[in-house]
């Protein structure tokens, strides 16, 4: 599962969910976050906007992450 944008990232790390890659537009100005990856030992991918807009959209925020997926359960009514 991908995460955009900063605070979509921000929130995925607050979580028990594995984070497996984290990418990031060259420049990328929250020190606070990428220090937070840095602390739990995650890589950072930085690549240039031309390649980052390419592979993740415009809409991407500057900085994705790729995450597993929800596990949903089912869940059974009391009878």
């Amino acid at each position: 599962m991908l995460k955009m944008g900063k605070n979509a990232v921000r929130e995925l790390l607050k979580g028990t969910r594995k984070i497996f890659a984290v990418y990031a537009v060259e420049g990328f100005q929250d020190k606070e976050l990428i220090n937070e990856f840095q602390r739990k030992r995650i890589k950072v991918t930085y690549m240039n906007k031309k390649s980052f807009s390419a592979k993740f959209g415009e809409k991407a925020g500057g900085i994705v992450s790729e995450a597993e997926d929800f596990n949903f359960r089912r869940f059974r009514r009391p009878s």
